[in-house]
């Protein structure tokens, strides 16, 4: 799989991994890249350097904007692992059987989808994860988290704020497409879908 960098307009080809999942460290201003041998750094020439789960086959990364922690979801198994960006160690999240997608709130809660195929939260402490209702089956694409802490989904019919403590998610925005991923930078949303990103601005959520 190829990963890029969009600069200027451009896209610019990270050539040196098979890129499969990005995150970024806002507060450190990094860019974390999961791949199929580990996790890497960006570097200033559009290079990754390793950093992180040597030999592992990461598929999913999420950088909480609250700690050094870096949250990657590494294959075949799909589990969760928090990484400490410090020490250069790692610990399984238990109770949480996989995780196809996911993102990590304030305060530590897991939301994530995993085989079932329907949205769940594992609230920080609690061993049993809560199912969110009101969305339907495989139709989630997408997590984030938003500057004021708010967890965003993207589904197939839109955006969904889901709150830990309301298993009725709030439904923010339609969507006449289907996304593919999801990020905020400060008043702006930017939506990706198959060949196309769309920019928002955030009075719409």
């Amino acid at each position: 799989m190829d990963q890029y960098v969009l600069r200027t307009g451009e896209p610019i080809l990270i050539d040196n991994v098979r890129g499969q999942a990005a995150a970024v460290d806002v507060k450190n201003d990094k860019v974390y890249i999961a791949s199929d041998d580990g996790i890497g750094i960006l570097n200033a020439s559009d290079k990754v350097q390793f950093a992180n789960l040597k030999d592992e086959d990461v598929v999913q990364l999420f950088k909480p904007v609250h700690s050094d922690d870096l949250y990657a979801v590494t294959y075949p198994n799909n589990e969760i692992y928090v990484v400490d960006t410090i020490k250069n160690e790692k610990r399984r999240v238990e109770y949480v059987p996989c995780a196809f997608i996911l993102a990590v709130d304030a305060e530590d809660n897991v939301f994530y989808e995993c085989d079932s195929k329907y949205v769940k939260v594992l609230l920080k402490d609690f061993q049993e994860p809560i199912e969110f209702v009101g969305i339907a089956k495989n139709s989630a694409r997408a997590l984030t988290v938003d500057e004021s802490n708010r967890v965003i989904l993207a589904a197939n019919d839109g955006l969904y704020w889901l709150k830990p403590d309301n298993i009725v998610p709030k439904k923010v925005m339609n969507l006449d497409f289907v996304p593919s991923g999801i990020v905020f930078n400060e008043d702006v949303i930017y939506i990706a879908t198959n060949g196309m990103i769309y920019k928002y601005s955030n009075n719409c959520v």
